[in-house]
């Protein structure tokens, strides 16, 4: 029996010793992410959820056990929490050794990356270098400054590293740091078209009063009710339509609103395998900008199966001189609170008066990124995706910041206005709707004279060119032909959002044998462009 014993441990410490060989195997093994057409794609597969996932490790070896005993020394001679590693941190530090472009990943790539990996939010920050040295002791020191700097800040910070030998005497470094502001239990990534899922979570220390909206695939934005007791609780639904649910989460710490998550669900379509590179800065600054991000903003329409937006050159003025002020404001590093810039009025003074103005505004490193940033907030998706919206402009602006180099400032202004007006079309259904109106009166049915109309279309047209506002005088010269002809007269006319609610006046049903109908399209102060102005006369001859 003693002899069975010793078997029996000898084989499981065997069996133990092999499982943390081959963690150790796992940790230490790099597999960096790749750049191919214009896309960056990650090695490692894609967690099917966000959440905790022991499948992501951190080095067993090299300078990261270092790194992490020099984090802890210093988080306690400081009196703070010490940051804690984590595995899902290392992987995507481990895929960015495959980034070879200049400079540190944009948003949108860090972003997709913490995504992949079960992060619920984008990094608070990324580090790529690569340090003339290969001693494990050298390069934790380097890396130990951007944990240590974003630890002291965050509430609860949380890191990833790795290190490649690239040539003798030279590695490089990766180093990612977090803030787990909020702390979800396990999400799944993708659900299908009609799902929902559960979001379920607490909030970090100092941080309260959970907020969580989404918008869903169809453009809807939902702010979801708050759980009882202040808990991070909600649930999100797909609906219907297949494509990108957009989950937000915002919280105060301090007073001060914070972003706590932000993450997508793909409702019955597949997680993406890559994200699109972002342009170099020759590609950011080459004309046409604006028109390629109106372009981004129709395709995320067209997945959304929304109809696509006409540009408007006095919208995009607009949405041009937004921009413009946003940049002015931050070179002068004033508070965008103190600075006004009236959308509808500045509108108005380009011809343009909608019932819907949507603004989107966003600032980043190109113009493609600031969309992106746009495309991945739930408010400013809504307003992207918003089926009411008919026209748009884009507006961007820019400056070189002395650290951050160049920086565009893009504004997306979308509008609703009227389509042209169709006077034929329109006449016809007044027509149409005058006598429906009339036989519902029991009054007598009108017959169609020409002196009528012909006065109603000339009523019509001087309105229109007058934007509605014709002179009493200018009016009654055009009405005095009729004096003569017709022993009675009544007009019904204007404009309105809806031009058939004319049909409905009771001037209509008066008494009468004959009427015209002018129709006539112009600007409006309070309609905007292609106001429908109508005239109806109805009356009866001498």
């Amino acid at each position: 029996m003693t002899v069975v014993r010793r078997r029996g441990l000898a084989a499981a410490l065997t069996a133990a010793a092999l499982g943390m060989g081959c963690a150790a195997v796992q940790a230490n093994r790099h597999e960096p992410g790749t750049l191919s057409g214009g896309a960056f794609a990650p090695a490692r597969p894609a967690a099917a959820q966000l959440g905790p996932n022991p499948a992501y490790v951190c080095p067993t070896g090299g300078a990261f056990p270092i790194l992490t005993s020099d984090v802890a020394e210093v988080a306690k001679d400081g009196g703070r929490v010490a940051p804690q590693p984590d595995g899902r941190l290392c992987a995507l530090a481990d895929t960015l050794l495959g980034w070879k472009e200049q400079g540190t990943p944009p948003e949108s790539v860090t972003s997709f990356l913490a995504w992949h990996f079960g992060l619920p939010a984008a990094p608070g920050r990324v580090v790529i270098a690569t340090v003339e040295s290969e001693d494990p002791r050298i390069l934790a020191q380097r890396l130990l400054e951007p944990v240590n700097g974003f630890a002291q800040h965050a509430v609860a910070p949380r890191f990833g590293a790795v290190t490649q030998r690239e040539k003798k005497g030279f590695t490089k470094v990766v180093a990612v740091v977090y803030d787990a502001v909020a702390e979800l239990e396990p999400i799944p990534r993708r659900v299908e078209a009609g799902g929902q899922v559960a979001l379920r979570g607490k909030l970090a220390a100092g941080v309260d009063k959970p907020k969580i909206s989404y918008c869903d695939p169809a453009g809807k934005l939902v702010d979801v009710p708050a759980a009882p007791g202040g808990q991070l609780a909600g649930d999100l639904r797909c609906g219907d339509r297949p494509g990108t649910m957009v989950v937000e989460v915002r919280a105060e710490r301090g007073g001060q609103a914070v972003s706590a998550a932000r993450f997508p669900v793909q409702c019955g379509v597949p997680l993406p395998a890559s994200v699109k590179a972002p342009p170099d800065a020759k590609q950011a600054a080459a004309p046409g900008a604006e028109r390629r991000v109106f372009d981004l903003v129709n395709a995320e329409r067209a997945a959304a199966q929304a109809p696509a937006l006409q540009w408007d050159d006095g919208v995009a003025a607009v949405a041009r001189a937004a921009s413009e002020a946003s940049r002015d404001e931050t070179r002068a590093n004033t508070s965008s609170s103190t600075v006004s810039f009236d959308v509808v009025a500045q509108l108005k003074k380009n011809d343009v008066m909608s019932p819907l103005v949507l603004l989107n505004p966003a600032a980043s490193r190109s113009p493609e990124e600031a969309h992106w940033r746009l495309a991945h907030s739930p408010l400013h998706r809504s307003n992207m995706l918003n089926p009411q919206a008919t026209h748009a402009g884009v507006g961007l602006a820019s400056y070189k910041d002395p650290d951050a180099g160049d920086v565009y400032f893009v504004t997306e202004l979308l509008v609703r206005e009227q389509p042209p007006v169709d006077a034929e079309a329109l006449r016809a259904k007044l027509r149409e709707a005058v006598a429906r109106k009339r036989a519902d009166a029991r009054a007598e049915k009108l017959a169609a004279d020409p002196t009528l109309e012909e006065v109603a279309q000339k009523y019509a047209s001087a309105l229109a060119a007058a934007k509605g506002e014709l002179p009493k005088a200018q009016a009654d010269a055009i009405l005095s032909p009729l004096y003569k002809t017709f022993r009675t007269v009544s007009l019904v006319g204007g404009a309105k959002p809806e031009p058939l609610e004319f049909a409905e006046e009771p001037g209509v049903v008066s008494q009468a044998k004959v009427m015209g109908v002018g129709v006539a399209g112009g600007g409006n102060p309070v309609l905007g462009r292609n106001t429908a102005y109508v005239i109806i006369l109805v009356g009866t001859r001498r």
